[in-house]
């Protein structure tokens, strides 16, 4: 009933992150080691060298990463938990919705970065 007491409040959250914990499992979803990163995608862990990742694309709750000559991954994480693991790497936020490894890039035009012939990313002012 309304109002709540702190200590009730507590115990609710705490019983919730309980349960959020148990369902979830406590392996983390996203784990760098120097010059890899650990992503759990289809239903298995696959280990990615930082140099083979050209992009990474944000898709509200999903990242779809893109790597050099390979399909690209999907994976149910956020943007914010791969840059914080990224950050120290050459990798940056340049749009909304993507991350970009500096070491991939070859031509910028016209606030975009030119990938290939066909992609295209937008570069935002604000990043």
């Amino acid at each position: 009933m309304k109002p709540i007491d702190y200590p009730a409040f507590l115990k609710a959250a705490q019983k919730a992150q309980a349960r959020i914990s148990a369902i979830l499992g406590d392996a983390p979803q996203v784990d760098s080691n120097d010059d890899f990163l650990f992503v759990r995608s289809e239903y298995k862990i696959v280990c990615i060298k930082l140099e083979n990742i050209r992009y990474i694309e944000g898709m509200r709750e999903y990242v779809r990463i893109h790597l050099k000559g390979d399909k690209p991954l999907m994976a149910l994480l956020s943007l914010m938990s791969l840059e914080s693991q990224l950050s120290e790497h050459s990798f940056m936020w340049v749009h909304r919705s993507y991350i970009v490894n500096l070491n991939q890039i070859t031509t910028i035009e016209r606030n975009r970065i030119v990938f290939d012939e066909k992609v295209y990313i937008p570069v935002s002012d604000q990043y």
